[in-house]
């Protein structure tokens, strides 16, 4: 188990390497092993109250085509937030969402889809 404030990993990560993280921000550059199916299942562990010290995730994905975010967000209960003109250049391509774990605490979902690359993030709000 890693205690860390700050981890950056780069290409090699699995979904199982998330599991035993306990950072507060963590970022994830060019994951060639992480699906949507497997963010689903990690803000699935997120919301029943697992990574409590988590404040951030920051996950890029290499993609030719826009993936189906429903597969991400299916079964979390998301709530979709507005996303103000000026941050959205194109709708299909950028979604913001919002969820809340057990305890309470919300988190921001952002996916964006740059340039043949997916971006995913979580981060508390406060």
């Amino acid at each position: 188990m890693t205690n860390l404030k700050h981890l950056k990993y780069d290409h090699n990560v699995k979904f199982d390497d998330l599991l035993t993280l306990n950072v507060e921000s963590l970022n994830i550059e060019k994951s060639k092993n992480i699906s949507p199916r497997d963010l689903n299942r990690f803000f699935k562990l997120w919301m029943k109250g697992s990574f409590p010290r988590l404040k951030e995730l920051w996950i890029t994905v290499k993609a030719r085509i826009i993936p189906d975010w429903n597969v991400l967000l299916k079964g979390l209960r998301a709530e979709e937030a507005v996303v103000e003109p000026e941050e959205e250049p194109e709708e299909e391509r950028h979604k913001k969402f919002i969820i809340k774990n057990c305890r309470g605490v919300c988190a921001e979902i952002l996916l964006q889809y740059i340039d043949n690359e997916c971006y995913a993030s979580l981060s508390i709000v406060d």
